[in-house]
């Protein structure tokens, strides 16, 4: 899966020797954006980082494509090593606040979530939209989903790449 392909990735450009940084870009619509980035986190060497993007095409959700030499396709990963002495930094920032109550997870198979707190989790989740809803998957940039474990580790923020109406 995408966990391995970032792996594999991560152990051919660590190859070379002198790695310091990778710059990578995938298909923001066919890779599980998480999973590639464990892999490659897992195939790195110690204090070799990484940074990048998954691409979009703003809210349409329909192709998205990486183009190396050429045209974007979709389905594609691009990675660029760094070697030798060079010095990298990254740095980020989100402007989300939450609202609305906590809840709680009670079904989801991957990164697909199908109820919340034992309701379907897109009735939920229009219910808050209220008229943008009838906008949705776009809409739903505006509204990630924030995470937390129940085991205390960090909370991440997730966007929804798509809606399934008839799953829910």
């Amino acid at each position: 899966g995408c966990e391995a392909i970032g792996e594999e990735l991560a152990r051919t450009l660590a190859e070379t020797p002198e790695l310091r940084h990778v710059l990578t870009f995938t298909d923001g619509l066919h890779l599980n954006g998480a999973a590639y980035t464990r892999g490659l986190a897992r195939g790195l060497p110690a204090g070799v980082t990484a940074s990048g993007g998954l691409a979009s095409d703003g809210t349409h959700f329909t192709a998205t494509g990486i183009g190396v030499d050429g045209p974007p396709l979709e389905k594609r990963i691009a990675a660029i090593g760094f070697y030798g002495d060079v010095v990298v930094a990254t740095g980020s920032s989100g402007g989300w606040e939450a609202f609305g109550p906590e809840r709680l997870v009670t079904g989801s198979t991957g990164v697909e979530v199908f109820s919340l707190d034992g309701e379907r989790a897109l009735d939920v989740y229009c219910r808050y939209l209220g008229a943008l809803a009838s906008e949705l998957p776009g809409s739903a940039l505006l509204f990630p989903l924030s995470l937390s474990s129940p085991d205390g580790g960090p909370t991440v923020v997730r966007t929804i790449l798509g809606v399934d109406f008839e799953k829910g």
